[in-house]
C-alpha cells in the first residue's frame, strides 16, 4: 500500500515525468488496486486509510469487471429491452441509427463528453435543434443504463447542455383558411381533418379509432385506454356535421376501423404527405396536423368554452397544459387594445367634474350591490348637535372638553348663550359666560366643567 505519483514518461535527458496527480494502491483478495485521488497528498492518504479501514471492516467491494462493448452492440439491447415498450419506437429506431452511423464503431468506455458535443453539432447542421434535443434525451438514458449496468463509469451526456428552442410555434387557422384547406384536402383526408378540428382528437388517437368506439345514440365517442396518450378512456361529444359523415361512412364501411387504408383495411401509417399537399394547395405554410388541436381549443375558448371542460376534451391531466392551447388571434388582440382605446377617445371631449360625479356614483353602486347598503356619506351638524350625551364603549359618559384639547386647527364660532357673538379663530374664551370653544364645537365651563 502507498502514495505515489504516477510515471507518465520522459523528458529528452530520460528523466521520469510525474503526473500531477497522487495516487493509491491497495490490495485486496490478491487483486491490486489503483486509484487516482487528486493533486494533495494529504487527501490521498486520507482516502488510503479509509480504504484501509473499510477493508478490515470486510465493507470494502470491489466493481466487477464487465467486459467492454462496442456502442452498437450496446445500442441494439437497449432497443431491444426498452424502446420496444415505448408508443414512440419507431421514432427512437431512427434516432438510434443516427447515433450507430456516428459512434458504432467506439467502445462505450471510449466515448466522452467530447465525442457527444460532437455529435451535436453534426447532427445539428441536417436537423432542427428540437429534433437534436429529442436524440440527446434518448441518448442520456442510454448512456445512463449502462452506467447501472456498469458497462461504463459515467454518463457523458449528463453535462451536455440542450439547444434552446422557442416551442410556442404553432399557427391558428382564420376561418377563411379553415374553408380552404377543407376544400384543398383529397376524399380520404377530409373526414379526416374535419374530425381533428372538431374534437381537438390527436391524429394517433384519430387513425387507430374502431366503429364500436362511436355511440350514434349517446352522440360520443369513446377512446380507449390502449390508445391514447394519458392511457386513460375519454368520451368525446360529435357535433352534428360530424355525426352526419360518420353515418353516412358507417354505411359504407368495410373495416374495423373508421378510417382504414383502402390498400390494407388497417389504419394509416401516416397522413403526413396528403395533408402537406393539402396545406400547399390552400396557400397556408408553416402549419402541423398537431396545430388542429391548438385550432380547436382557440376557437372553443373564444365561444365560451370553460377550461375545465376543454381540458378534459383535449385528454390533459394538468389545466396548465390546456392554457398552452390556447392562442389568441389577431381578432381578438385587437378588440383587447381597441377597449382603452375607446376609453382615451372618450375622455378627450369629457368633463372632470362630471367623471368625478360618474365615479362617485359607481363606487356607491358597487357599495350597495356587495352589501345591500346605501353608502353613509358624512354629515354636517350643527353646534347643538354635535354635544351628544352617549355613552363610550366604557360606560362613561363622553367629554367634550377632551376632544377640545386633542384639536390641532381651530376656527370662529358662536357662544351657545350669546348667539350674535363670535368667538375668534382657535381655543376661544367667552369672558362673561366662561365658555371655551374649539374646532369640533364642543364647548366647556372654566373651573365647573358644566356642560352647556
Amino acid at each position: 500500500m502507498a502514495v505515489y505519483k504516477k510515471i507518465i514518461g520522459k523528458d529528452e535527458k530520460g528523466n521520469p515525468i510525474r503526473s500531477k496527480n497522487w495516487s493509491i494502491d491497495y490490495y485486496l483478495e490478491g487483486r491490486k488496486i489503483v486509484e487516482t485521488v487528486g493533486r494533495s497528498k494529504r487527501e490521498a492518504e486520507g482516502v488510503l486509510n479509509e480504504r484501509k479501514t473499510e477493508i478490515r471492516q470486510k465493507k470494502f467491494k470491489i466493481k466487477p469487471r464487465v467486459k467492454d462493448c462496442l456502442f452498437k452492440e450496446f445500442s441494439q439491447e437497449y432497443f431491444n429491452s426498452f424502446s420496444q415498450n415505448k408508443r414512440c419506437v419507431e421514432r427512437e429506431r431512427v434516432i438510434i441509427r443516427h447515433m450507430n452511423d456516428f459512434m458504432g464503431k467506439k467502445r462505450l468506455s471510449s466515448i466522452t463528453l467530447t465525442t457527444i458535443e460532437t455529435y451535436k453539432a453534426e447532427r445539428a447542421k441536417k436537423v432542427s435543434h428540437s429534433t437534436v434535443n429529442r436524440e440527446l434525451d434518448v441518448a442520456k438514458h442510454l448512456f445512463g443504463v449502462a452506467v447501472d449496468e456498469g458497462k461504463i463509469e459515467s454518463n457523458p451526456v449528463k453535462k451536455i447542455n440542450k439547444f434552446l428552442v422557442d416551442d410556442k410555434r404553432e399557427k391558428i387557422l382564420s376561418i377563411v383558411e379553415i374553408k380552404k384547406l377543407i376544400d384543398a384536402s383529397p376524399p380520404h383526408l377530409k373526414p379526416i381533418l374535419i374530425m381533428s378540428l372538431s374534437t381537438g382528437v390527436r391524429k394517433q388517437e384519430t387513425l387507430s379509432l374502431r366503429w364500436d368506439s362511436i355511440n350514434f345514440e349517446r352522440n360520443v365517442i369513446t377512446l380507449e385506454a390502449t390508445n391514447t396518450k394519458s392511457k386513460k378512456s375519454r368520451e368525446i361529444p360529435i357535433s352534428d356535421l360530424l355525426r352526419n359523415i360518420l353515418i353516412e361512412m358507417s354505411s359504407k364501411a368495410k373495416s374495423v376501423y373508421v378510417f382504414p387504408d383502402p390498400r390494407t383495411n388497417k389504419p394509416y401509417k401516416d397522413i403526413k404527405k396528403s395533408f402537406k399537399t393539402a396545406c400547399k394547395k390552400a396557400d397556408i405554410s408553416g402549419y402541423r396536423w398537431h396545430d388542429n388541436r391548438h385550432v380547436f381549443a382557440t376557437y372553443a375558448i373564444q365561444n365560451g368554452t370553460d377550461i375545465a371542460t376543454l381540458s378534459q376534451i383535449l385528454g390533459h391531466q394538468d389545466i396548465e397544459i390546456t392554457m398552452r392551447y390556447i392562442s389568441p388571434t389577431n381578432e381578438t388582440k385587437l378588440r383587447a387594445v381597441n377597449i382603452m382605446g375607446d376609453i382615451l377617445s372618450q375622455l378627450e371631449d369629457a368633463d372632470v367634474e362630471m367623471l368625478e360625479n360618474m365615479e362617485k356614483s359607481r363606487t356607491d353602486l358597487e357599495t350597495f350591490e356587495k352589501t345591500g347598503k346605501k353608502k353613509k356619506h358624512k354629515k354636517v351638524v350643527s353646534l347643538y348637535d354635535n354635544w351628544s350625551g352617549r355613552a363610550d364603549s366604557n360606560g362613561r359618559p363622553r367629554r367634550p372638553e377632551r376632544r377640545a384639547l386633542n384639536q390641532a386647527e381651530l376656527r370662529p364660532v358662536c357662544c351657545p348663550s350669546h348667539p350674535g357673538n363670535i368667538l375668534s379663530a382657535g381655543y376661544a374664551e367667552y369672558p362673561s359666560c366662561n365658555l371655551k370653544v374649539n374646532d369640533n364645537s364642543s364647548y366647556i365651563y372654566n373651573g365647573s366643567n358644566k356642560r352647556g
